[in-house]
Protein backbone atom coordinates (compact mmCIF):
# COMPACT_ATOMS: atom_id res chain seq x y z
CA UNK A 1 0.00 0.00 0.00
CA UNK A 2 2.88 2.43 0.84
CA UNK A 3 3.58 2.82 -3.08
CA UNK A 4 -0.04 4.02 -3.59
CA UNK A 5 0.24 6.26 -0.48
CA UNK A 6 2.98 8.06 -1.87
CA UNK A 7 1.07 8.59 -5.15
CA UNK A 8 -1.49 10.12 -3.48
CA UNK A 9 0.98 12.64 -1.57
CA UNK A 10 2.86 13.60 -4.64
CA UNK A 11 -0.45 14.15 -6.10
CA UNK A 12 -1.61 16.53 -3.68
CA UNK A 13 1.63 18.25 -3.53
CA UNK A 14 1.60 19.10 -7.35
CA UNK A 15 -2.15 19.60 -7.94
CA UNK A 16 -3.05 20.83 -4.17
CA UNK A 17 -0.17 22.46 -2.49
CA UNK A 18 -1.30 25.85 -2.11
CA UNK A 19 -4.95 24.99 -0.70
CA UNK A 20 -4.16 21.79 1.32
CA UNK A 21 -6.31 22.97 4.42
CA UNK A 22 -9.18 22.99 2.24
CA UNK A 23 -8.93 19.25 1.41
CA UNK A 24 -10.59 16.21 3.31
CA UNK A 25 -8.97 12.86 2.85
CA UNK A 26 -11.32 9.69 3.85
CA UNK A 27 -9.03 6.11 4.65
CA UNK A 28 -9.27 2.83 5.26
CA UNK A 29 -7.72 3.60 8.71
CA UNK A 30 -6.28 5.54 10.91
CA UNK A 31 -2.61 3.87 10.32
CA UNK A 32 -2.47 4.47 6.82
CA UNK A 33 -3.03 8.50 7.56
CA UNK A 34 -0.23 8.19 9.67
CA UNK A 35 1.81 7.30 6.84
CA UNK A 36 0.41 9.47 3.90
CA UNK A 37 1.00 12.18 6.61
CA UNK A 38 4.90 11.42 6.70
CA UNK A 39 4.88 11.25 2.70
CA UNK A 40 3.15 14.53 2.36
CA UNK A 41 5.38 16.05 4.59
CA UNK A 42 8.41 14.74 2.82
CA UNK A 43 6.83 15.78 -0.60
CA UNK A 44 5.90 19.56 0.91
CA UNK A 45 9.27 20.13 2.42
CA UNK A 46 7.68 23.45 4.15
CA UNK A 47 5.66 24.09 7.30
CA UNK A 48 1.81 24.55 6.27
CA UNK A 49 -1.66 23.29 6.81
CA UNK A 50 -2.77 19.71 6.51
CA UNK A 51 -6.06 18.22 5.19
CA UNK A 52 -8.25 17.01 7.37
CA UNK A 53 -7.60 12.97 7.67
CA UNK A 54 -10.35 10.63 9.18
CA UNK A 55 -10.75 6.76 8.94
CA UNK A 56 -13.73 5.80 7.49
CA UNK A 57 -14.89 4.78 10.58
CA UNK A 58 -13.96 8.02 12.69
CA UNK A 59 -16.26 10.22 9.23
CA UNK A 60 -18.95 7.93 9.52
CA UNK A 61 -19.29 8.69 13.08
CA UNK A 62 -18.83 12.16 12.39
CA UNK A 63 -21.31 12.94 9.98
CA UNK A 64 -23.98 10.07 11.70
CA UNK A 65 -23.41 11.70 15.46
CA UNK A 66 -23.21 7.98 16.78
CA UNK A 67 -20.35 6.55 18.19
Amino acid sequence: MTPFLKHIAQYLATHHADNLADVCLILPNRRSSLFLRKYLAEEIGKVTWAPAFYSIEDFIAQISGLV
